[in-house]
């Protein structure tokens, strides 16, 4: 295979295209919607389908695009794996099928079109209306259910390495949804270190790191999935990707040259390992004196300029170094947030810092933006709650009560009763590989409907409570 192409070349070649797809028959490929770099999504001629195009096209007869062909072979498997577990499927786009063109030197695949708003959309409905208590608390569920997205990719396999707030879809109803895998990691791919340069995003990966993990045949963790989080959270809120600092601690860091030097031979060595990083991986030096920068590297720099302006920082303890530089880089990252996000600065903080200090799971970024109910609600739930009774009757603790957030529970208007999230119910009983069933009680005004749990006599017909999993508007008496 060749190396990619790395001329600028359009999609318009593409439009108009015919490419058969199984369950469809012939589609043919319209109007661009995205594009990056060698890749493209397209409508199509049918409204419920969208084509993502990879130009393969070198300028060698015969060979392919190395760069977009790696990426179409690596989603390929991400679907492959996501699809093994049906839990998951609701979250995904339906796919249709893929295959190459080799005649116009193309991959392609079709996938159906989310509905809804991506997550820099909905935040930007959000922001025209008052910003009130109850505001406030759909947007922080909202982040607390993308992380728990990444969590459930996780768990089946799947590591999130680059999540732009553009690929997230929220709808007026169910969960979070991601609308493609490409910046989904599978182990197993055949040269994983040159695929993970192929596939990531500088800004979104420590490729400098994550590179050496991977040649030296281990695996990626959490802890690249936390730096994706904390850095797709940070475009979200802030509409930019990477760090700006003053110019005069820009050029204190720029005069530890020894420090940049090093940065820079790493970046320089993975140039020369990878050609087609030199126009995408900047130098720390160039992006000191640009005064932006990637967040791996500002918190490299970071410390090296606190090491020099600290008064025997070599002298203290590493829980007192940490703490400072945490303190130091969440102050600078609220900067760049309106005032009623800048409580989101400590766990961006957390996700991205250095990795010997950062969260040592995807678990714990979730726990900084929980919100818990209160002991009262709580107390409420345990004496009245049918299906916290019911668990009881079968032996089982009500201790999960104690990590519900206020998304959670919701209060009857006409009863006053507390009643639990359906999903949240799902959750449990999946754990416990369980279900029960329940019957429709009691819809209100606001579209959202309540359930009983079923006891034997109902003249409705019961509804197990899995199939309840995705209704973000259905609540258990």
């Amino acid at each position: 295979m060749a190396a990619p192409n790395k001329a600028s070349r359009g999609v318009a070649r593409f439009a108009g295209l015919s490419v058969p797809i199984e369950e469809l028959g012939s589609v043919h490929i319209g109007g661009l919607v995205r594009q990056e770099d060698d890749i493209s999504v397209h409508h199509s001629d049918r409204e419920d389908v969208q084509i993502k195009v990879f130009d393969l096209a070198c300028g060698v007869e015969g060979e392919v695009s190395l760069g977009p062909y790696t990426c179409y072979q690596a989603e390929i498997k991400a679907y492959q794996q996501a699809y093994a577990f049906p839990a998951l499927v609701p979250q995904l786009p339906h796919f249709l099928g893929a295959s190459v063109d080799g005649k116009e030197a193309f991959a392609y695949m079709a996938q159906s079109t989310m509905r809804g708003q991506d997550l820099t959309q909905w935040l930007e409905t959000l922001n025209r209306k008052p910003w009130t208590h109850e505001t406030a608390c759909h947007f922080r569920q909202t982040a607390h259910e993308l992380v728990g997205l990444a969590l459930q990719l996780k768990r089946d396999g799947l590591l999130l390495i680059r999540l732009r707030p553009t690929d997230v879809i929220h709808a007026s109803s169910g969960p979070l949804k991601l609308n493609h895998l490409g910046g989904c990691w599978v182990s197993g791919i055949d040269g994983p270190a040159k695929a993970l340069t192929y596939m990531a995003s500088v800004d979104y990966s420590e490729l400098p790191i994550d590179t050496m993990i991977l040649q030296s045949e281990e695996s990626l963790e959490d802890a690249s999935v936390n730096y994706a989080l904390g850095v797709g959270l940070f475009e979200w809120l802030s509409g930019q990707s990477r760090l700006h600092i003053d110019a005069e601690t820009a050029h204190a860091i720029l005069e530890d040259s020894a420090l940049v030097t090093r940065r820079d031979t790493r970046i320089r060595d993975l140039w020369h390992q990878y050609p087609h990083l030199e126009s995408k991986l900047p130098l720390l030096s160039h992006q000191l004196e640009e005064r932006s920068l990637l967040f791996g590297d500002f918190w490299y720099g970071l410390e090296g300029y606190l090491a020099q302006v600290v008064d025997d920082w070599e002298g203290l303890e590493e829980a007192a170094q940490k703490e400072m530089l945490v303190g130091t880089g969440q102050d600078v990252i609220a900067q760049h947030l309106e005032e009623r996000f800048q409580w989101m600065a400590a766990p961006m903080a957390h996700a991205t810092i250095k990795r010997h200090h950062r969260l040592a799971s995807v678990e714990h970024l979730q726990e900084m933006l929980r919100d818990l109910i209160s002991p009262d609600v709580r107390y409420d739930l345990s004496a009245q709650n049918m299906f916290v009774k019911y668990l009881a009757d079968r032996g089982e603790s009500d201790a999960f009560l104690d990590l519900l957030n206020r998304w959670d529970v919701r209060q009857h208007p006409r009863t006053k009763q507390w009643t639990l999230r359906a999903t949240t119910c799902c959750h449990f009983l999946l754990q416990k590989e369980e279900d029960s069933y329940v019957t429709p009680w009691d819809p209100d005004s606001d579209g959202q409907f309540y359930y009983h749990l079923f006891h034997g006599e109902s003249d409705e017909v019961p509804i197990p409570v899995s199939e309840l999993h995705h209704s973000s508007n259905a609540w258990i008496v």
